[in-house]
């Protein structure tokens, strides 16, 4: 039996998964055995992936997510017609969450520099851009340059992977923090990355998932 392949970074990849197994199974009396694999697969990824996977997530649709997963789950131990019914139900809910979640993600790889970059100012309006410009390493002209709607420049790609990276974690402190405490997270020294500060480790391709594993902590620990 194949396993399914789910790579929760891509929101509408997985939202166009769960389409096609919604409508096979409406084509079928029983529940297909490559959906309840699926079912399976996808909760087992879910559940080990929110960390890195869903980085960018705001945590109350990610939240949203669980429950729908669990439901699948659930519909699983019914009997046909109900397990389908129940199923279908479920299977439509998590394809609408992650075609959400697709539709709400300002940072992923397809965007353009100049784009993050103008999210990233606007999200943290707050801040000054001399201060959002020292985050991520540049001048304040060449990031102003960055955000210009007309004749801007493109980052170089060194400065592009570190925007980038600075964009994932913003986007996930925003849900719990306020921009000046967003910035802030960047510079104080965490004992879960070795005493370092998360703003030491941003050209360091080899910790990035512990800087996103930070982040998510972090998270968690405000909202709990």
């Amino acid at each position: 039996m194949s396993v399914v392949a789910f790579d929760l970074r891509n929101p509408a990849a997985v939202a166009e998964q769960l389409d096609a197994a919604n409508r096979g199974l409406a084509r079928e009396a029983e529940t297909p055995e490559e959906v309840v694999r699926l079912v399976v697969d996808l909760a087992d990824a879910i559940a080990g992936g929110g960390d890195d996977g869903v980085a960018a997530v705001n945590p109350w649709l990610w939240i949203a997510v669980q429950g729908a997963a669990l439901r699948a789950q659930s519909a699983l131990r019914e009997d046909d017609p109900r397990r389908r019914r129940q199923l279908r139900l479920a299977l439509e809910q998590l394809r609408f969450l992650f075609a959400r979640i697709a539709d709400r993600a300002p940072v992923g790889e397809d965007r353009p520099s100049a784009e993050i970059a103008r999210w990233l100012d606007e999200t943290l309006a707050t801040v000054s851009q001399q201060r959002k410009a020292e985050l991520l390493g540049v001048g304040l002209r060449t990031f102003q340059r960055w955000i210009a709607d007309r004749n801007g420049t493109t980052p170089s790609a060194a400065d592009d992977r570190r925007l980038r990276v600075v964009a994932r974690i913003v986007n996930q402190l925003r849900h719990s923090l306020t921009a000046p405490g967003v910035v802030g997270w960047f510079e104080y020294p965490r004992a879960d990355l070795g005493g370092a500060r998360p703003a030491e480790l941003l050209d360091d391709p080899g910790r990035l998932e512990q800087l996103l594993g930070a982040a998510a902590a972090s998270r968690g620990n405000v909202a709990a």
